[in-house]
């Protein structure tokens, strides 16, 4: 087997992998020992693998959405992984582009954000090519299913199970009166629906998975639903409403 990991693997652990191989460049599992941040920077990492790697998230910190795991089930996942008799949950990434340029092209797990810090902004959004409002506000978030949880809930966003193909896009903080109108709620779209953000901004932040892209002129982001996938292991008897009830309920 061989076996590649982010985050802080307990010395404990590395007893039980002595007979596998570490290759970091081309793994076949990824363990991930944290909580969810330590996840989006494996996936992050191993993006170019996306395809043939399978990630192990293993709960070390607080709220784990993609960690099914703890550290004493290890000796289990080994068993489920060499055996091959293991369940996989796959979600989507989104795919984003900023500028129409390929360059300027990426994929999150949770989120994609794009925020003003310092003053208002005024974004035109398009849905399919047709317009569809101009926000006025701090920023907006597009979000996938399983990144519902995570930021685009603290905006009342919607929580969306993770088998749902489709995103949603939320606001943060819009103005409403007599001169400026917008939807003031989050808005679901289907996977196969492009959105685009117009606006032309020069402190504007695009921010993925918590990690800000450097962009000195920001004029458009074009996102939607990503074919690309993770493949996460997870407990046989994994359910994503009881995670959504134990973490908030």
């Amino acid at each position: 087997m061989r076996y590649s990991y982010i985050g802080n693997m307990p010395t404990e652990i590395k007893k039980y992998l002595k007979e596998d191989i570490y290759s970091p460049e081309n793994p076949e599992y990824v363990f991930s020992f944290g909580g969810d941040g330590t996840m989006l920077k494996a996936v992050e990492k191993y993006l170019h693998l996306i395809d043939d790697v399978v990630f192990v998230g293993i709960n070390t910190g607080k709220l784990g959405f993609y960690t099914d795991f703890v550290l004493e089930e290890f000796p289990l996942i080994l068993e489920k992984l060499k055996t091959k008799k293991y369940k996989l949950n796959q979600y989507n990434l989104l795919c984003f582009k900023v500028n129409g340029k390929e360059k300027l092209k990426g994929y999150a797990l949770n989120d994609l954000v794009v925020i003003s810090p310092i003053k208002t902004i005024n974004i035109d959004v398009y849905l399919n090519k047709e317009y569809f409002e101009t926000f006025r506000g701090t920023g907006l978030v597009l979000s996938t299913p399983s990144g519902s949880t995570a930021y685009n809930k603290g905006l009342n966003g919607a929580v969306i199970e993770p088998t749902i193909l489709c995103y949603q896009l939320t606001e943060i903080a819009s103005i409403n009166n007599n001169a400026f109108k917008t939807l003031s709620s989050s808005l679901v779209l289907k996977k196969d629906t492009r959105c685009l953000l117009k606006g032309s901004y020069e402190d504007i932040l695009i921010i993925a998975d918590g990690k800000e892209i450097k962009v000195e002129n920001v004029e458009s982001v074009e996102a939607k639903l990503s074919s690309k996938k993770i493949k996460l292991l997870v407990k046989d008897n994994h359910d994503f409403l009881h995670r959504v009830k134990k973490s908030f309920l």
